[in-house]
């Protein structure tokens, strides 16, 4: 992380998403989460980058399932490394949206569990920041009815997987009045 910081080699790493191999760009998006960790300045520099989101995004949505799945995974934890006044972006930027776009999309267990993650990560931080509008209402779920995640979650709630469904019940039970499900 020091040496990329010194040499200035993040638009290098950016380049290697575009890489022919696959193995290449999901170790460039392991290397780019780990640049994030811990500095403030650093997850500026990789997350405040929108062309960099919407690569990460695109790959996420129709690369091969191991790099969708490396996707996925930087898209959740560069929720726990946003700082407080930078959480807003998640939003703004199109990651939560692609997190609830994946309750959808995908048939992949782990892919299903690391975006409901993420969505209650989400939810959580909206209101520990009360990330709210005008009319007092968490940003994050607004947004989530807007795009259908309820009615994803819905469908999510009866899964097989006992995780999945676990981690749907906690997100109903812990974001939404009776009445809004």
């Amino acid at each position: 992380t020091q040496l990329l910081k010194e040499k200035d080699l993040l638009p290098n790493l950016f380049a290697l998403l575009d890489h022919q191999r696959e193995t290449i760009r999901k170790d460039t998006l392991w290397i780019l989460l780990n640049t994030t960790v811990g500095s403030p300045v650093q997850f500026e520099r990789v997350m405040g980058n929108n062309d960099f989101i919407e690569k990460v995004i695109h790959l996420a949505k129709t690369d091969s399932q191991n790099v969708k799945k490396e996707a996925d995974y930087f898209l959740c934890q560069s929720i726990d490394e946003c700082p407080p006044a930078q959480i807003i972006r998640i939003l703004d930027n199109g990651v939560y949206d692609c997190l609830i776009e994946f309750l959808e999309l995908n048939d992949d267990e782990e892919i299903w569990k690391t975006a409901l993650k993420g969505i209650s990560k989400c939810l959580k931080r909206g209101k520990k920041y009360n990330l709210n509008d005008e009319s007092g209402a968490n940003k994050f779920m607004i947004r989530l009815k807007i795009n259908g995640g309820v009615a994803k979650l819905k469908n999510l709630q009866t899964h097989q997987n006992q995780n999945i469904s676990k981690a749907v019940l906690f997100i109903l039970e812990n974001y939404f009045d009776v009445g809004d499900v």
